[in-house]
């Protein structure tokens, strides 16, 4: 089986879901009137963690046939246990906490940035050319995330 970057957007897309589902479950626990921020803050998160998702397939379905380049076995074995390893480190958050929340979510999408650009690094090594399709989705996913850390660490 051939291996694309279609299939490492697959994957990037379920962590997005998964964070998603995570984020309204905590919205939707019964709390305190005054844990009502924590609430709402996750609520948020929700509804950017599913922008994210919907981003990511787009730029997925927007890949042509002839820009849906392979990505050899090795490289995407290594890219696959990576984001394994990284899908099965998401913690409990702290939910008792406004400020260790967003600190929890900060880590975590500092931690999913180093994560896609690892990704991009490994691509960039096998596809000798940074002006490869499987290069450019990536650098517009780091890029995207990137803004979502900025905008999380305006309120730290």
């Amino acid at each position: 089986m051939n291996y694309t970057i279609k299939d490492v957007l697959d994957k990037l897309i379920e962590i997005e879901i998964n964070m998603s589902s995570i984020y309204e479950h905590i919205s939707n626990l019964q709390f305190d009137e005054k844990y009502m921020n924590l609430k709402v803050l996750a609520k948020v998160m929700c509804n950017e963690e599913r922008r994210h998702a919907a981003y990511f397939k787009q730029i997925k379905n927007d890949i042509s046939a002839d820009e849906n380049i392979e990505i050899d076995f090795l490289t995407y074995d290594k890219i696959s246990t990576l984001i394994y390893e990284f899908a099965n480190k998401i913690h409990e958050f702290n939910k008792y906490s406004v400020k260790e929340f967003l600190k929890d979510i900060f880590n975590f999408e500092k931690e999913n940035v180093a994560l896609l650009i690892y990704i991009k690094g490994k691509i960039a090594k096998t596809s000798l050319s940074v002006n490869s399709t499987n290069y450019k989705i990536l650098s517009q996913l780091i890029d995207e995330e990137n803004e979502h850390v900025k905008n999380i660490g305006k309120y730290l």
